[in-house]
C-alpha cells in the first residue's frame, strides 16, 4: 500500500512540472542545513521558518488572487479555493476540484499576463497551458492576436506581459480543464501531454470517486518523503 502511495505521488509530482531555482533565499534566515534540490521542500522550510519563499519556479500554476466560477454562480479566489468545490469547466459544465499540486500562500512567482478583448485578464506561469486558436498551447507561446476560448465564447488576445504576483496554486478538475478569469485552460503543464498526463491520473479519479481524500497538496506536503529515496537530489521537471 505505501508502495502504490509513494507511486501515486511521484506520479503527482511529475504532473506538477516544476522547476526551482538551486537556492533559497529566505528572508536572510540560516537554512544552510537544507538543500532545495535535495529535499524539494524549499518553500515549506521556508514557511515553517515564518518568511516568504523566494524561489523561482517554471511550473503550471495561477496567483492566489485568480478567479473561479463555482456551480451556484459565486466566484472564488485560488487562494479560498477547497477540494470538493465544483468549478466551471466550459461549455456549462462544472467539475470538482479533486486535489492541488501547488497550494503556495507566502512565496512570490513571475506569471505571463494575457488580455483579452472581452476584458479578460488572466496570470499563469509560462508552461502552463490553455486554449489558443483552438488547440491547447502553453502560456509561453501566446501572442497578441492569438485567439482564446473564454465563458462567453471566444477573445482575441491584445496584450502579453509577464507580471509578479503572490502565491502558487494549480488546483486539479476531475474533468481536467478549468476556466481561470473568464478564459479556458488546462489543469496540466508541459511536462507531460496533457491527454497523456490525464489517462495517468485515472487511479486518483478513482481513488476521489470513491470518496478517498487524494488532496492536501499532495506534492508539497510530503515531497521531503519522497526525495529521500534520491540520496543525490532530484530536479523537478
Amino acid at each position: 500500500m505505501k508502495t502504490f502511495f509513494f507511486a501515486l505521488l511521484a506520479l503527482t509530482a511529475l504532473l506538477a512540472g516544476c522547476v526551482q531555482a538551486d537556492s533559497c533565499n529566505c528572508c536572510g534566515t540560516d537554512i544552510d542545513n537544507f538543500s532545495c534540490d535535495a529535499t524539494l521542500d524549499c518553500p515549506q522550510i521556508c514557511r515553517g521558518l515564518g518568511c516568504t519563499s523566494s524561489v523561482t519556479y517554471t511550473c503550471g500554476c495561477f496567483p492566489a488572487s485568480a478567479q473561479v466560477e463555482l456551480e451556484d454562480g459565486s466566484s472564488k479566489v485560488m487562494a479560498e479555493l477547497k477540494v470538493g468545490d465544483r468549478v466551471r469547466v466550459g461549455n456549462g459544465e462544472y467539475s470538482d476540484v479533486m486535489l492541488f499540486s501547488h497550494q503556495l500562500e507566502r512565496t512570490k512567482t513571475e506569471f505571463v499576463s494575457v488580455r483579452g478583448s472581452g476584458g479578460e485578464a488572466l496570470l499563469l506561469t509560462p508552461s502552463h497551458y490553455l486554449y489558443v486558436n483552438g488547440a491547447l498551447a502553453t502560456a509561453s507561446t501566446v501572442a497578441v492576436g492569438d485567439e482564446l476560448r473564454t465563458v462567453n465564447g471566444t477573445a482575441q488576445v491584445t496584450a502579453v506581459s509577464r507580471e509578479w504576483a503572490d502565491g502558487l496554486y494549480n488546483p486539479h478538475t476531475v474533468d481536467g480543464d478549468i476556466i481561470v478569469d473568464g478564459i479556458l485552460t488546462s489543469t496540466y503543464t508541459a511536462c507531460v501531454a496533457p491527454g497523456v498526463a490525464h489517462a495517468l491520473l485515472w487511479p486518483l479519479r478513482m481513488l476521489y470517486g470513491l470518496g478517498i481524500d487524494v488532496s492536501q497538496s499532495v506534492y508539497e506536503n510530503f515531497g521531503a518523503e519522497w526525495a529521500k529515496y534520491f540520496p543525490q537530489g532530484l530536479r523537478r521537471y
